[in-house]
């Protein structure tokens, strides 16, 4: 084996860890207003700490596109003002739940101290939302080992890769990709395998007469 291909093997050996359908209900019904719309916005848009911690009034994307059909986005943009660039000074367009959009704009429509959407009450960028996050989890009883916020960037970026049949989106892996913000394929090797598991774990038990039934989220299966 090429050193290159060993070093490649090397690192496709991370695994994924990301919250159940359960931890999520928990964690979201511990949350206070405030905590819910920001911590949505960073798991519905899979968005790293520091893409949320800097986005702006003007990343807001609402475009009707045909009569009644809304086009919402999260746009990813450096912010030289803020002296934030963004991972490899990569833009990108994210799209969002017209719900999302509808309560990010009226949060931008409120008076703040800066046109930071999650700044700190002085206008400044927020940089404890890990530690919100562990408060919530607290609350909501998780193990704090398992609570963290990039888990929740991992755990939509599975949801936009699994199938429909298994409650996910079933966007295209490059799609995906562009959505992530990341620069190959490779990076998403990690989801596209967990992804690849619960297919297959779906196709053995049907195989043994097994059928799906009941929760989009996960895994919920009755024998016949």
């Amino acid at each position: 084996m090429p050193k290159r291909d060993y070093k490649r093997e090397l690192a496709g050996t991370t695994t994924v860890d990301i919250y159940t359908k359960a931890e999520l209900d928990a964690l979201f019904a511990a949350m206070d207003e405030d905590d819910h719309l920001l911590f949505s916005t960073i798991k519905e848009a899979a968005l790293r700490k520091k893409e949320v911690m800097h986005l702006e009034d003007s990343d807001l994307i609402h475009d009707e596109i045909a009569p009644g059909i809304w086009k919402c986005e999260i746009r990813v943009r450096s912010k030289p003002h803020w002296g934030w660039q963004t991972k490899m000074g990569w833009d990108r367009d994210i799209l969002i739940s017209r719900e999302l959009i509808d309560r990010l704009l009226k949060r931008s429509a409120a008076k703040r101290p800066s046109t930071l959407l999650f700044g700190t009450s002085n206008g400044k960028p927020d940089y404890h939302f890990l530690d919100r996050l562990k408060a919530v989890g607290k609350k909501a009883g998780l193990d704090q080992p398992r609570v963290w916020t990039h888990k929740l960037r991992a755990t939509t970026a599975t949801t936009w890769l699994r199938s429909k049949e298994l409650g996910g989106k079933g966007w295209d892996i490059g799609f995906v990709r562009q959505q992530l913000g990341h620069a190959d394929l490779a990076s998403i090797e990690h989801y596209i395998a967990l992804v690849r598991s619960d297919e297959l774990a779906m196709r053995e038990q049907q195989k043994d007469g097994v059928k799906r039934f009941g929760d989009p989220g996960g895994l919920i299966y009755s024998v016949e």
